[in-house]
């Protein structure tokens, strides 16, 4: 599990460096299939001066999301009218399955929205799905206004997984789980997910957002174990400390250039330009003569 502190300037929106100041380059950064412990300071930054943010001393509840930019909504709309302080929401119309857990996006006439995280979903049939939830709405919404579910959120830490001891000074802590579905998407086929952010709320004790706080960060496809000891292996991935118990039985790097496949009984298989797969291994005969073989697979 790493440790690490990140500082986050509320004054000016972006992470910064306690050490020299000024915005920190490169952004903190999560790896796939990793519990991260963080701990996040919140800060002003007045002349360049940094203080502990006191902004949050009078919120009760706190979350944090992991999202992707691209990260996309699929709608439908409301079965029924929706106001005040609700524990399911049922959507009709919707074209594709949620997930188990996630967040609903409502939308009224007014373009007047409310994001509400969601803990379970039931299947009502022909696209209709009834979501639990528990949340006291900004907004007030009328039946067949907007509404939908967000895809694949790549971390969630809810209120009770934050430390927020020390909320009076800005500081929490919190521990992140990124082996997740949403994680895996983002950085499907390339090194990093496209633009993810931090996303920060706050609530008040009637359960309404009064702080939102957005950065970006970075989310990398490698796993980082670092001062533990790695598992057997997560999906296809391997780190390096598996790799090379892997192949120290078989080969050995000799000087800069060579491998050395240092077990007689192994070979080298080529592929030949028209698909063919040749096996190459070689065979002592007698003294110093030897012989190669070549067969085709």
């Amino acid at each position: 599990m790493s440790n690490e502190k990140w500082y986050y300037d509320t004054n000016n929106n972006v992470f910064y460096d306690s050490g020299r100041g000024g915005e920190l380059f490169p952004k903190p950064a999560l790896y796939f299939a990793n519990l991260a412990t963080r701990q996040l300071q919140f800060s002003t930054n007045v002349a360049g001066t940094y203080a502990n943010d006191t902004r949050f001393a009078s919120a009760t509840a706190f979350q944090l999301a992991i999202r992707n930019n691209w990260v996309r909504e699929v709608r439908g709309v409301l079965a029924t009218a929706y106001s005040g302080a609700v524990v399911s929401i049922t959507i009709t119309g919707l074209s594709e399955i949620p997930e188990g857990t996630g967040f609903l996006i409502l939308m009224n006439d007014a373009y007047e929205a409310d994001s509400v995280a969601y803990t379970g979903v039931v299947n009502n049939g022909s696209g209709s799905y009834t979501f639990t939830v528990s949340k006291t709405l900004d907004y007030v919404y009328e039946s067949g206004d907007i509404g939908g579910f967000k895809t694949d959120l790549m971390a969630l830490v809810e209120n009770s997984n934050i430390v927020s001891t020390n909320k009076a000074t800005g500081l929490f802590s919190f521990t992140i789980d990124t082996e997740t579905r949403g994680f895996q998407i983002a950085t499907q086929d390339k090194s990093r997910a496209s633009s993810p952010r931090l996303e920060w709320q706050a609530f008040n004790v009637s359960g309404k957002r009064i702080e939102t706080q957005q950065e970006n960060i970075q989310a990398l496809n490698i796993i980082n174990y670092v001062g533990f000891a790695p598992p057997v292996n997560i999906l296809d991935y391997y780190t390096k400390t598996q790799v090379d118990a892997l192949l120290v039985a078989k080969a050995d790097l000799v000087g800069a250039d060579d491998i050395e496949i240092t077990d007689a009984a192994k070979g080298v298989i080529l592929k030949s330009s028209n698909g063919a797969r040749v096996r190459l291994t070689i065979t002592n005969i007698s003294g110093s003569y030897h012989q190669v073989l070549l067969t085709e697979l």
